[in-house]
């Protein structure tokens, strides 16, 4: 009968440590919620973060043109889940932009998936200041611009 006793007390300590080591993982986001750590150092969870930007390379053939490599572990079917990997991809287009001083807007070129798995997939973006475009005046030739008809005669 004390035997008994001291299994199930052995057994109930160890079941207690084992659920308390699985909760803290858990609680960590490591075991029920795993996550990636991006180009930027930053934890991605697989659950809530969908892409994960792995690297950022300059193309040197075009002018503000960089290829954005993404990692999607878990591919998105569902619509919610499509429309959190555009808001990503487009957080880390901002994110980009905004860290190396480049144009307000971009356009994506073409996506490649050129990869051995359909979890790895190339953006090609180029980033375009329009602020510099709006700004230059073109005056086609033989008109007078519109700052010279806008001087009253005096």
């Amino acid at each position: 009968m004390n035997l008994k006793k001291l299994k199930f007390e052995l057994f109930r300590h160890v079941y207690f440590i084992l659920i308390t080591v699985y909760l803290s993982f858990g609680c960590a986001g490591t075991v029920l919620n795993p996550y990636f750590e991006d180009i930027y150092g930053n934890k991605k969870h697989i659950i809530k973060d969908v892409v994960v930007l792995l690297n950022v390379k300059k193309l040197s053939d075009e002018f503000n043109t960089f290829e954005f490599k993404f990692y999607e572990p878990v591919l998105a079917v569902d619509p919610v889940r499509k429309r959190a990997r555009e808001r990503t991809i487009i957080s880390y287009y901002d994110e980009y932009r905004d860290r190396n001083d480049l144009g307000f807007e971009y356009t994506k070129t073409r996506a490649i998936r050129n990869t051995q798995s359909e979890q790895e997939y190339y953006y090609i973006v180029t980033y375009t200041d329009t602020f510099k475009v709006d700004s230059e005046l073109i005056n086609e030739p033989g008109l007078i611009p519109i700052n010279k008809l806008l001087i009253p005669d005096l």
